[in-house]
């Protein structure tokens, strides 16, 4: 009960410092729109950007407890895939862009291990092998804000979006109980969307002082956190392999909720071709 009361309270916590964040944003932005200098071009400038990077900080702690004293796993971590993001920039200011951007990243991990059983219906050994894989594409829609115009720029950024995922859980294994409840299969096997918010903070580094006259525009360095909505009934479908499962099961597990993704890549200007 305690634990509950916290964890509610530092959901609650969090929320109110998302909608703080994205307030400032919105204040700032509006003030900067409302301010911002004239440019040459009489058209809205536009970039494309890729980048690679590593996604950080995924978990999956709720999952991994119930699955390791019930199921008898041995892992406890997914492994990750590089991560690709692509977008778009709209310039309309030094000061002020619109971006659309989505990454591409794949967690997933394999267990395979030897279960001593010992329940009412029987005794034995079960040889077990788990395999789970997530596909990940958050797209985000949002803002970027440049304090200072120069060669090299420095940026804060914020975005709303949702993520386009497919979670995958299958299970074998050999018995030697006769009659076994546990039969493996596929626990868990859904394509869904999640809300999405991500924040972060970056530079761009100018190939030289006439970055924005030429095709080549910037080399990109970035930081972000997002937040992805991903809870799922995970394990719905395999608490029917039980005789008493666990009666906290049928509720939302969050997999994989957040990530850390650090990035390099590059910028072209549209507008120069």
């Amino acid at each position: 009960m305690y634990d509950d009361i916290v964890m509610t309270k530092r959901k609650h916590s969090l929320v109110v410092e998302i909608i703080a964040y994205f307030c400032f944003l919105i204040t700032f932005s509006s003030y900067i729109f409302c301010n911002r200098p004239t440019f040459d071009s009489s058209i809205v400038r536009t970039q494309l950007y890729g980048k690679i990077g590593m996604p950080l900080a995924l978990s999956a702690n709720e999952f991994f407890n119930e699955y390791k004293i019930y199921l008898g796993g041995q892992r406890d971590y997914f492994k990750y895939t590089t991560l690709f993001n692509f977008g778009i920039k709209f310039i309309f200011s030094d000061w002020y862009r619109i971006v659309a951007n989505i990454d591409y990243f794949i967690s997933e991990f394999t267990d395979s291990y030897i279960q001593d059983v010992k329940e009412t219906y029987g005794a034995g050994k079960r040889d077990i092998t788990q395999d789970i894989k997530i596909t990940s594409l958050p797209f985000i829609i949002g803002i970027e804000l440049y304090p200072i115009s120069q060669q090299f720029r420095t940026f804060v950024s914020g975005g709303l979006g949702a993520c386009f995922g497919n979670i995958n859980w299958n299970e074998s294994f050999r018995t030697t109980i006769e009659n076994d409840l546990r039969k493996g299969g596929t626990h868990f096997s859904s394509n869904s969307i999640f809300p999405t918010i991500r924040f972060g903070t970056g530079i761009e580094l100018g190939f030289d002082d006439k970055y924005d006259r030429n095709i080549l525009s910037s080399l990109l360095l970035e930081v972000n956190y997002t937040f992805i909505f991903r809870y799922v009934e995970i394990f719905k479908e395999v608490s029917e392999q039980f005789q008493k499962a666990p009666q906290n099961w049928d509720k939302l597990y969050p997999i994989l909720p957040s990530y850390l993704s650090l990035s390099l890549g590059i910028s072209i200007n549209l507008y120069r071709l």
